[in-house]
């Protein structure tokens, strides 16, 4: 600042900025209070045209943002549960009706009085060791009478396999029967004649044997897989 005292000087007082200089460092205090007034209207100027000017004033710090407050929705009041107004009338108020509890602290009773109570005496003579052998006896073969069961032990000792391939067996006897039956009723309808094979009859048979040798084959296959 010192270096710009008689700046003024350089410059000519009749431009301006020498006497504005003069004003300001030339010891004339009315220039130098015009320097600040200047000063302070461009200053001023600034502010304005600035988008968020600075305002002289002391103002009140903006209130601290608000956080949303939660959407309340009017629920009406219609009391507690456990609210003897609002309780519902249980059964046992109702007339003529038992609770669960009594129901089954009744059952309870009756079991415990069950159990508890003596067996009581049997009646008739008491059974010797012949009738129990003929119980035991008649438990064991399913209360059918044993003249009734077919001789031999296989019955009761074959196992499920053994009787399976027992019956496939029956049935492959029966279908060899009924294959050679349908062969002598072919040769009782074979008169002679070149157009036998094409009656009525003949055909039917026909087909009856073909069907039987059907059975025959798929009964043979499990019997092989048995």
């Amino acid at each position: 600042m010192a270096g710009l005292d008689n700046s003024w000087q350089e410059i000519d007082r009749s431009t301006p900025a020498g006497r504005a200089l003069w004003r300001i460092y030339g010891g004339d205090p009315s220039g130098r209070a015009a320097g600040n007034s200047f000063s302070a209207e461009n200053r001023a100027r600034q502010a304005a045209r600035s988008p968020k000017a600075p305002s002289t004033q002391s103002e009140a710090p903006p209130p601290p943002p608000h956080s949303p407050q939660k959407a309340r929705t009017p629920v009406p009041r219609v009391g507690s549960a456990s609210s003897p107004k609002r309780r519902t009338p249980s059964v046992a108020s109702l007339r003529g009706r038992r609770t669960a509890d009594s129901i089954q602290a009744e059952t309870r009773q009756q079991q415990d009085a069950l159990l508890a109570a003596p067996l009581p005496a049997p009646k008739g003579p008491c059974m010797d060791d012949k009738e129990k052998a003929r119980l035991a006896e008649k438990m064991e073969l399913n209360g059918r009478d044993p003249s009734e069961l077919p001789a031999g032990p296989t019955h009761m000792l074959g196992t499920r396999k053994d009787r399976e391939r027992q019956e496939l067996e029956a049935m492959f006897d029966e279908a060899l029967q009924h294959i050679q039956e349908c062969k002598a009723r072919l040769c009782v309808c074979d008169d002679g004649s070149p157009s036998w094979e094409l009656a009525p009859e003949a055909v039917a048979i026909k087909r009856e044997l073909a069907r039987h040798v059907d059975d025959l084959k798929r009964i043979d296959a499990l019997l092989m897989g048995a």
